[in-house]
């Protein structure tokens, strides 16, 4: 293998690990956001627990689900 090709090779996978890295760090932040309005009790969350019939024992398990995925 040629250095071009392996220079090029490798900018390439780097490129790619940093897109990777950003990408999951906007997921995770997403989903810590999530986890926090649920947990800070925003009228919209708790509505929405309380039509499917859900309580607020049932929203911090779901709470401590979102926190443990990111």
């Amino acid at each position: 293998m040629s250095n071009k090709a392996f220079n090029q090779f490798n900018s390439t996978s780097s490129a790619f690990k940093y897109t990777s890295l950003g990408l999951r760090l906007i997921a995770a932040l997403a989903f810590l956001a999530a986890g926090g309005a649920k947990l800070a009790g925003v009228p919209m969350m708790v509505e929405i627990f309380e039509h499917i019939g859900l309580g607020p024992l049932r929203r911090g398990s779901v709470v401590l689900a979102n926190w443990g995925r990111s």
